[in-house]
């Protein structure tokens, strides 16, 4: 009786197709846009671009060294710099011209000599996420290497600005002196810079060995991208349990079938199509992204899908049990399924968090989902490896399915 319940959900469906299938690829389309946004191209260039203004208004070489530094051939790969005339930067930011705009005021260069504090305007754009942060930050370390120098440099430019002041010449004495104390500016900082302590060795034995390193970096991606992209899928799903009640087709199904082979019946057709969107995102993941799987890790993935997914199920019908209508499930769960990411690393990784923050993402589902994935497509880790993010997910299933249905069933025998 329960498969024939979710038989008819799923004819149901059927009829209308066009929604239903947005929902099951809604993962796999989240996995894609994030893969393209963050991944490296195959020319290795970020596919990030910060378009960034410069508004130079000293005209000075301590000015036009910010400026050349974007000229590094690292930032040259992320920014798009344009040099904007004085005046002119704010109205192209406000035309969305670009992600941020940086004002070197004027007298920027003699403060600098003088060794006076100045400021550095820089003005982001609004409607942007990143783009404007990356600038801020680059700006930042410039700004804080470019206060070293001039505090290291202080004997040389302590006789520049008594010279300008009184409008005299460098003598050749001083000009000695100052390529002296250059100098020992220079030895020492040339342990750290000449070589640097840290240094890169780089290597390509053939394109091969980059594909893996890419497709590893979209695996990594994809596997945070995921678990939340289901759990988002699965709320939506989940909202049937509402819209029959809604639609007045609640009391023939209670007659006709039991309130708890209804529950039964909704809960086995949202996880079937959760079971569904997770397949089909591999199916096309893999190799569009090149991603190298074995069999048994394909085997091992898939019995992991089934208790992931129970868990998954578990946490949205407990929402939806405890809702005592559909608006209310629909604004509590979006802020239960981002706070469960947000703590288990789907939406950045746990590494950039604090350590406490990292000792308690083991609260949240998403963890433990996206720890095993990554494990068995990264790590290659067989099921005794991952045997306890299966308890744990099993856990969450058997303590948040059987109150669920207990629940529900209350609920609409009312």
């Amino acid at each position: 009786m329960i498969w024939k319940l979710i038989q008819k959900d799923i004819r149901r469906r059927i009829k209308q197709p066009a929604g239903y299938l947005i929902l099951v690829a809604m993962p796999l389309l989240f996995a894609l846009l994030i893969g393209l946004v963050f991944g490296p191209k195959e020319s290795g260039e970020s596919l990030i671009r910060v378009k960034m203004l410069i508004e130079d208004r000293d005209d000075s070489f301590a000015s036009h060294f910010i400026a050349n530094a974007f000229g590094n051939e690292e930032l040259q790969n992320m920014f798009d710099v344009s040099v904007a005339d004085s005046g002119a930067g704010r109205p192209l930011m406000d035309q969305g011209r670009a992600s941020a705009l940086l004002i070197i005021p004027q007298g920027f260069g003699d403060s600098l000599i003088h060794q006076n504090n100045v400021a550095l305007t820089l003005i982001k754009n609004p409607s942007e996420a990143f783009a404007p942060k990356i600038a801020e930050e680059t700006i930042q370390i410039l700004a804080e290497g470019g206060d070293r120098l001039v505090s290291m440099a202080e004997g040389p430019l302590t006789t520049i600005r008594r010279r300008l002041d009184s409008d005299t010449e460098i003598s050749e004495p001083e000009i000695a002196l100052m390529g002296i104390q250059l100098y020992r500016m220079i030895r020492k900082v040339d342990n750290i810079l000449f070589p640097p302590l840290i240094t890169i060795n780089t290597s390509t034995s053939d394109d091969s060995e980059e594909g893996s390193d890419l497709s590893s970096l979209y695996a990594y991606i994809l596997c945070g991208v995921l678990v939340m992209a289901l759990l988002f899928s699965l709320e939506v799903l989940s909202r049937d349990f509402f819209l029959e009640q809604e639609n007045h087709t609640l009391t023939r199904q209670r007659v006709a079938t039991g309130i708890a082979r209804f529950v039964l019946a909704k809960m086995g057709f949202v996880y079937l199509s959760g079971l569904i969107s997770f397949v089909l995102v591999w199916m096309i993941a893999i190799p569009l992204f090149g991603i190298s799987l074995s069999l048994i890790q394909v085997g091992r993935m898939a019995l992991f899908s089934l208790v992931l997914m129970a868990g998954l199920n578990g946490v949205i019908t407990m929402i939806y049990a405890l809702a005592k209508n559909r608006n209310q499930g629909q604004s509590i769960a979006p802020a239960v399924i981002l706070g469960f990411s947000m703590l288990g690393g789907a939406m950045v990784p746990l590494e950039n968090f604090p350590p406490f923050i990292r000792q308690i993402s083991v609260v949240s589902p998403v963890y433990w989902g996206i720890d095993a994935l990554r494990k068995i497509t990264l790590a290659d880790a067989s099921l005794r490896d991952i045997s306890t993010h299966i308890a744990i997910l099993t856990a969450v299933a058997v303590l948040l399915l059987i109150p669920s249905i207990i629940f529900q069933q209350r609920k609409f025998r009312s």
